[in-house]
């Protein structure tokens, strides 16, 4: 969270051209000031700074494909997902929100699940090859006991988006990404960057989390 808030660090501030920005780090900042802040806290922080710039940049206010903000995006998104796997509570309270938005959408939008896990798992091996399928599949099934289809759906959202982040990285020359995509090739990362299926995956795993 406070490299996310660092992100704009010597561009002027109030003054500067990200300065439309400034109430979402100066929230960042407030939170993370905290002695004590929960957990739980931490992560609907870092969702709703990230919500928020999404907005200003679909308003115009923000330019789009800025590199500052895509990395103060691709940061929040970072440390969320840090937090939800790091403690159990949030990792299950993300998963049960997920779940319940899920409910409400046509089931045609969780098919895309299962599009872009197939996708994935054709670039990859190992475990992430084996299981993310298999998670996007019962996490679809609503013949599934609803515990497993939430199990399921936050382990596809999770590894997802670090999938897709990771080639994101990849293509720019950043090595330090997760154990999720060390075994994507520059080419597969330029796939999994590309690939609308898995970008219209992303945006939908968003939009539940």
């Amino acid at each position: 969270m406070t490299y996310a808030a660092d992100t704009f660090a010597g561009q002027g501030g109030d003054n500067g051209p990200y300065a439309v920005l400034m109430p979402e780090v100066e929230l960042l900042r407030k939170v993370a000031k905290l002695s004590n802040p929960r957990p739980m806290q931490l992560y609907d922080t870092c969702r709703r700074a990230e919500r928020r710039t999404h907005k200003r940049v679909s308003i115009g206010e923000c330019p789009d494909s800025d590199p500052l903000i895509e990395d103060f995006l691709e940061q929040l998104q970072e440390a969320a997902l840090d937090v939800a796997g790091a403690n159990d509570d949030v990792g299950e309270t993300v998963a049960l929100r997920a779940q319940m938005k899920m409910r409400q959408e046509p089931s045609d939008a969780s098919a895309l699940l299962t599009v872009a896990a197939d996708e994935i798992a054709e670039l990859s091996e190992g475990d992430l090859a084996e299981e993310l399928p298999e998670d996007a599949r019962i996490a679809t099934d609503e013949n599934q006991p609803e515990e497993a289809r939430r199990t399921a759906l936050y382990k596809v959202a999770s590894r997802t988006l670090r999938v897709h982040r990771g080639a994101r990285q990849a293509l720019s020359e950043v090595h330090d990404v997760s154990k999720d995509v060390a075994g994507l090739s520059k080419n597969a990362g330029i796939i999994v960057s590309s690939s609308v299926a898995i970008q219209a995956a992303v945006n939908y795993l968003l939009s539940l989390l």
